[in-house]
């Protein structure tokens, strides 16, 4: 990690990671991170600004976060230490257990215990890369506000109004969502089938199923509640609502691909979601309880996301001119209904 990174964190307020303070494995392992983040990167700007280069590292801390920011002219990516050991060990340890998915072989649980925590993490990378490819960091410097996106600290400046802070999550969900798509189910396959939900479905169902599963499980680690009433005083839709707004993004990214219908897909994203309750009851020790995602897929929740929907129709001139690589096709077009 370079100069740069480290007077970046010094300005956000976080501590660079210390390689030299890590593991032999866990050394390996952060190597290995910067360079998939590093090369995904690098592949992304070779289509959209060739060249465009965003520093990227990790910062020390436990707790699951990230941030990006344009700073000084420059775009970087933070993640902490504790996407890695968080969701490391929580999707190994799920798959410890033969009393959990019980229809991947014995020989396979390593490799599958690895891939959701390969999906999850890279999830994690690819929204802040949403963040700055999308302009929302270089909008924060346009407003002459923070020049920090970060997932666990909102921002009380008020220049940015709250539901345009939730608009801004909402659209690089967005962006993650589909290009983990891309990773998760059109690249990288999940290391067997679950024969059920293919025959069902067709095939990629599995695939599709565990992508929807690592994803939602890293929003199950806030367990927090859908809270409709106090939305507009968070800069962050709740962790249940950005769920559902990933559960419609994923449906339309395997719909547009040719994949699978709408409507099959969000069944076999549901599939997944369920499962992931199953690996945070047995990471957290507590009973399955999906009472918060079913709460903000209720009517009130459908209505709340539509808002932001609205409110991204009217951000989206502001943040096109502000886009890496120019102006892009629309994600969604929604009405101006009011």
């Amino acid at each position: 990690m370079t100069d740069y990174f480290d007077r970046l964190c010094a300005a956000a307020g976080v501590i660079p990671l210390d390689g030299n303070c890590l593991s032999v494995e866990d050394r390996q392992e952060l190597l290995d991170c910067l360079g998939q983040f590093t090369t995904y990167a690098r592949l992304h700007a070779s289509t959209r600004k060739p060249g465009h280069e965003i520093e990227i590292g990790f910062f020390d801390a436990p707790e699951v976060n990230a941030f990006a920011a344009t700073w000084h002219g420059q775009d970087g990516v933070a993640i902490s230490w504790g996407v890695v050991t968080t969701l490391r060990q929580a999707f190994m340890s799920a798959l410890i257990s033969p009393d959990y998915f019980t229809w991947i072989p014995t020989e396979a649980r390593d490799d599958a215990a690895t891939w959701l925590y390969e999906c999850s993490k890279f999830f994690v990378f690819l929204h802040e890369l949403g963040h700055v490819w999308n302009g929302h960091t270089s909008l924060l410097v346009q407003r002459g506000v923070s020049a920090f996106i970060e997932e666990i600290r909102a921002f009380g400046d008020g220049t940015l109004g709250n539901l345009d802070r939730q608009t801004m999550e909402m659209d690089a969900d967005g962006f993650a969502s589909a290009n983990i798509f891309n990773l998760g189910v059109a690249t990288h396959k999940f290391p067997t089938n679950h024969k059920g939900i293919e025959e069902e479905f067709g095939p990629g169902a599995t695939q599709l199923a565990m992508v929807s599963l690592a994803i939602y499980f890293v929003f199950r680690l806030f367990d927090a509640a859908a809270d409709f009433d106090d939305e507009e005083k968070h800069a962050h839709p709740s962790p249940p609502l950005r769920q559902l707004i990933i559960a419609g993004a994923l449906a339309a990214a395997a719909h547009n691909s040719g994949v699978f219908e709408e409507k099959n897909a969000r069944q076999v994203i549901f599939h997944g979601m369920t499962a992931a309750e199953e690996v945070y009851a047995r990471y957290s020790e507590k009973p399955i309880d999906g009472a918060a995602f079913q709460a903000a897929a209720s009517l009130e929740g459908g209505k709340y996301v539509r808002k932001l929907l609205r409110r991204w129709h009217l951000l989206r001139p502001q943040l096109d001119q502000l886009k890496r690589g120019g102006i892009l096709p629309p994600t969604q077009e929604i009405a101006d209904d009011g």
